[in-house]
């Protein structure tokens, strides 16, 4: 009868025992589990700060680029702005004489008749020549200026030049027919100048536009400029 109990008891002990290692086994199961989803979860969490980091150094980054271009705009305009209203003021300050205004007044567009016109509206003396292709106008304050074979250096003085078409005869010299070449500033207090050229060739001049010459030699300067900065730069250098 002991022996039956004591193998009975046994027995009962076995199976507990081996319940006990299954329970064990599925709870060492669930905590792996919950482990690697734990896992999971701050990897996803990391990854997610990662890309908001990311995202706020980019923009501050473009934030600082676009300060720094907008900036760079603004200090160019204010130094755009500034050189603009010196040119202004400059040209505000200046008093052309009669042959000056003369020449920024001349206009490309005007037929020889009306640059005649525009000349003699001036008051000064002034002469015409004609030449085998071209015509020439030659405006200075004194007469003795005029002179195109032998013009006296004590005055200043402006060359008009037309030119008559190519494939004519210019001997037949029909005024309507000349079209404006170059019309040219000539100080006698330097050795510069003035030219703004359209058409033909003067000298060494073809391209259109306006120029300064200092001893024959072009100076290089932007043939875009205007004949205001023409005067600007022969009073501030001659």
């Amino acid at each position: 009868m002991r022996s039956k109990f004591v193998t009975v008891f046994l027995c009962l002990t076995v199976v507990g025992l081996t319940a006990c290692g299954s329970l064990e086994n599925e709870y060492s199961k669930q905590v792996e589990q919950i482990e690697s989803e734990q896992e999971k979860i701050m990897e996803q969490i990391e990854s997610e700060q990662s890309e908001i980091l990311n995202s706020i150094t980019d923009n501050s980054s473009g934030n600082v680029a676009e300060k720094s271009q907008a900036e760079t705009s603004e200090e160019e305009s204010e130094v755009k702005t500034e050189s603009e209203a010196s040119r202004s003021d400059f040209k505000n300050a200046i008093e052309y004489d009669p042959l000056q205004q003369l020449y920024l007044d001349i206009d490309s567009e005007m037929n020889y008749s009306e640059m005649i016109e525009l000349v003699k509206s001036c008051g000064l003396p002034y002469s015409e020549e004609k030449y085998n292709g071209s015509r020439k106008i030659q405006v200075a304050f004194l007469n003795e200026n005029t002179d195109q074979k032998y013009t006296d250096s004590n005055g200043d003085y402006i060359e008009i030049i037309y030119l008559y078409p190519e494939n004519e005869n210019s001997s037949n010299d029909v005024l309507e027919k000349y079209f404006f070449g170059t019309c040219v500033y000539v100080p006698c207090d330097c050795s510069m100048k003035l030219i703004s050229h359209v058409s033909g060739s003067y000298f060494s001049y073809r391209e259109p536009g306006n120029y300064i010459s200092d001893l024959g030699t072009d100076l290089q300067l932007d043939k875009d400029i205007t004949k205001e900065q023409q005067f600007e730069y022969y009073f501030k250098n001659r």
